[in-house]
């Protein structure tokens, strides 16, 4: 292994600084990239993946998964954090930056930076960013959160924790300031009555994180909060004026680490009491104002995500409401490829790209491409832009097969 790893340092000084690959352009849109379970409906598959298995091997890195999105960077700049530079990483559209294999690295070469498991915490939710260090040994050292393994089904894992992939975040909340296109506006301010904290104008709400349990930092127990479809949102309250919790009291939303500047995360966070739960000082206080938004009083941020909200529902194929009605749909769409979504109830959505015939069906191939369908009790079928979709279950057999088709009939409402 010290070997080994001694010949790749070699190899890599004739990279390292270089900038040798080609360089992505920033999109700050797009959702971040984490770890998710293998079996997620959130996880990426990459269409070029198999070019990774090689030392030396390259790839752009576009989704099969999610076609017309790829690997992309939130900021163009190197930032730097206890001497390591680092670039955060999202899902974009149009993106799809260049990877090579190096050992059991995945390396960006325009930055020389190599993908990272952040602080090592093999958890799903967790982000995955580009790290380099201040040396090629450094960058190329032997911990498992820069290591990776490429499976056959084209997704990504850490070497050490084969259950886990690469996978797309929802949009996790985070302080923006008040004139932010991506601050949240709710639909209704909230009461004592608790009720889910829907957003305005969709079918969203704030609520936690899908498939992440209840976590433990020091005394604090937490759970991280995100945009989800409204149906799948836990009731919450406001309370004293100040706090917005959970509708059964044992979390209030929260300002990590009670950092007020922008961009910093809000959690759901509880204490072992009411009074730890209710902590005065600023870090939980909100004010929601007539017009919906919320506002923390003592930094005057707003609540907000770190993604573009229209970004994720076109790549988690959610349907946004005042669509138009299906026949002008039918009339603007006859012909050219449009996109169906396959979506697993409580789960992330896939879109699968297909055409509309003649007679206005919709024929959805490769159902089974992904993991966790089964039979047509577990699924349902979105299509972008239409106000109802029946599909035609019978078709939909207890074993999916890949050539298994899905015929679609629109209707109106």
């Amino acid at each position: 292994m010290g070997c080994a790893r001694s010949q790749q340092v070699r190899q890599e000084q004739e990279y390292w600084g270089k900038g040798r690959g080609p360089k992505e352009q920033a999109s700050a849109d797009g959702p971040r990239l984490i770890l998710v379970n293998r079996n997620s409906l959130q996880r990426c598959v990459f269409e070029r993946a198999s070019a990774l298995r090689v030392d030396g091997g390259t790839a752009r890195m576009t989704l099969a998964s999610h076609p017309g999105y790829g690997l992309g960077l939130r900021h163009a700049e190197l930032k730097s954090i206890f001497g390591w530079r680092y670039i955060e990483t999202c899902i974009a559209r149009n993106a799809g930056l260049t990877l090579r294999r190096s050992g059991e690295h995945l390396v960006y070469d325009a930055e020389s930076c190599v993908l990272d498991v952040a602080w090592g915490d093999f958890r799903s939710h967790v982000t995955v960013n580009l790290v380099r260090g201040g040396s090629v040994g450094r960058t190329f050292g032997s911990g498992f959160p820069r290591r990776w393994a490429v499976n056959e089904d084209g997704t990504l894992s850490p070497a050490n924790a084969a259950h886990l992939c690469l996978g797309v975040s929802q949009p996790r909340t985070v302080l923006v300031k008040q004139d932010s296109p991506r601050r949240l506006r709710l639909a209704a301010k909230p009461s004592v009555a608790a009720a889910p904290l829907r957003l305005r104008d969709t079918d969203l709400a704030i609520g936690f994180a899908e498939d992440v349990e209840e976590r433990r930092y020091g005394e604090w127990r937490y759970r991280y909060s995100t945009v989800v479809d409204a149906s799948q949102a836990p009731p919450a309250c406001h309370r004293d004026a100040n706090f917005l919790v959970t509708g059964d009291g044992a979390l209030a939303l929260d300002i990590a680490f009670w950092k007020f500047e922008e961009g910093n995360e809000v959690n759901w966070v509880g204490g072992h009491s009411d009074g730890k739960t209710l902590l005065k000082g600023g870090g939980r206080d909100w004010r929601v104002g007539a017009d919906g938004y919320i506002i923390n009083p003592k930094s005057n941020l707003a609540l907000g995500t770190d993604c573009s909200l229209e970004c994720y529902q076109e790549l988690a194929g959610l349907q946004r409401p005042g669509v138009r009605p299906v026949a002008e749909e039918l009339a603007a769409l006859s012909g050219p490829e449009i996109v169906v979504s396959v979506q697993k109830l409580s789960g992330f959505n896939f879109p699968v790209r297909t055409k509309q015939d003649a007679s206005g069906e919709l024929l959805a191939r490769q159902v089974a491409e992904h993991e966790g369908i089964r039979d047509h009790t577990d699924v349902r079928l979105i299509v972008h832009g239409f106000q109802e979709v029946s599909p035609d279950l019978s078709l939909m057999t207890q074993d999916i097969t890949s050539s298994t088709v899905v015929a679609l009939t629109l209707k109106n409402v």
